[in-house]
């Protein structure tokens, strides 16, 4: 799945995550994972990603700006790492 089309506008809560998800990818080829459900009343945030694409910013998201995903799948890039957590969500 394509990482951009999986994020929505919503914003993470400055709580303490409920769960914390780490990929590792040690394939050569992107594969596509799906991801557990998170906790009642939370969403999966991306905190980094070490794909390529992700490169231009740093391979990371502040807290202020995480994308949600909104897609149970995720497609992790080969030799890359995945770090997501799970925090409720205000609208904006």
């Amino acid at each position: 799945s394509d990482e951009a089309s999986d994020e929505a506008s919503d914003e993470a809560s400055d709580e303490a995550p409920a769960a914390v998800y780490a990929g590792w990818n040690r394939g050569d080829t992107l594969r596509d994972v799906t991801l557990p459900s998170p906790p009642d009343g939370t969403r999966w945030f991306r905190v980094a990603d070490t794909a390529a694409w992700l490169e231009a910013d740093a391979n990371s998201h502040p807290a202020d700006a995480r994308a949600m995903l909104v897609d149970p799948h995720y497609g992790v890039h080969g030799k890359s790492l995945l770090v997501l957590v799970a925090v409720p969500v205000s609208a904006r």
